[in-house]
């Protein structure tokens, strides 16, 4: 499957976007991405790794981003790629950059929620993208919040401990206590024994 660019309105503005929404140009080499061009997965892939690398290092100037766990990290990650990785205190980004600065961390997932609007309109979309953005900042990634599940254990059976041989003055009770068997599992064991 490829990816075939296409127009689409950001902000009021018609901008070329392509891939997993790489938008204007191509963050790897800056070059314009154009009507028409096409990508694999693998390429979107690639141009979202280098958007990152690219965006990370505004995003670390974001008090306390290095103390942020993965979860938080990967919200404003998300937020960032969608509204612009200079978002922390530009005009119109108040409330969630204030919350930021102030690390009030527990009003971050509903700040998040109010920048759900593209051209003055609420779109679904964006709604949906800052409740799972909210999710992640407070519940984690769920590689983190998974528990690993515990081993499934069987219930212990007793596993036979092989044949003994019975030698002078050997008693059933002293059998018994040798291999950890109470006196009637050796019964129950050897019936052929009167």
């Amino acid at each position: 499957d490829l990816f075939t660019s296409h127009d689409n309105k950001v902000k009021g503005q018609k901008r070329v976007v392509v891939g997993y929404g790489t938008t204007d140009t191509y963050p790897d080499t800056g070059k314009p991405i154009k009507i028409g061009d096409t990508l694999t997965p693998e390429q979107g892939e690639e141009q979202i790794k280098a958007f990152f690398n690219k965006m990370t290092p505004q995003l670390e100037k974001i008090p306390d981003w290095d103390n942020m766990d993965a979860g938080k990290q990967a919200a404003i990650m998300s937020f960032a790629y969608n509204v612009g990785p200079g978002f922390y205190k530009s005009k119109g980004f108040e409330t969630i950059s204030g919350h930021l600065e102030r690390k009030e961390w527990d009003k971050v997932p509903d700040a998040l929620k109010l920048y759900n609007k593209a051209g003055g309109k609420v779109l679904g979309g964006l709604v949906k993208r800052r409740e799972e953005e909210g999710k992640m900042w407070s519940e984690g990634l769920p590689t983190q919040t998974q528990k690993q599940e515990a081993p499934k254990t069987e219930p212990a059976v007793q596993k036979p401990t092989g044949d003994y041989e019975v030698k002078s003055g050997d008693t059933l009770s002293d059998i018994a206590k040798r291999h950890g068997k109470s006196l009637q599992d050796i019964i129950k064991s050897n019936p052929q024994i009167k």
